[in-house]
């Protein structure tokens, strides 16, 4: 059987610029490798463009995380945005439907 591979691209709601690409391969039965890049928009810095930035591989039990510029344990914010961004993609192909509510209570 033929391995899927689909490719992603995402774009920004507000200026509608390409910002990622992510790709989408199936290694063997049930075991998903999500890889996502930075597209060679004119928005990034020449040396950026095109750059990998994470790859989950998700095995149904477990996932594991790889980042490319930065420390999982040490992140800066703007990785830990694209990071979220990946995450959300994931999610979304899991077809699983989101069991929680989150609810904003004041401290008084």
């Amino acid at each position: 059987m033929k391995k899927k591979k689909e490719k992603y691209l995402v774009f920004d709601k507000d200026d509608k610029q390409h910002e990622y690409t992510i790709i989408k391969k199936e290694l063997e039965d049930n075991v998903i490798k999500y890889t996502m890049k930075r597209s060679n928009g004119e928005q990034w810095n020449s040396h950026v463009r095109g750059e990998k930035l994470f790859t989950i591989i998700d095995t149904d039990f477990q996932i594991k995380i790889k980042a490319f510029d930065s420390n999982l344990n040490d992140m800066p914010y703007h990785n830990m945005i694209e990071l979220m961004v990946l995450l959300d993609f994931v999610n979304k192909q899991s077809y699983l439907p989101s069991r929680y509510k989150f609810v904003r209570v004041n401290n008084d």
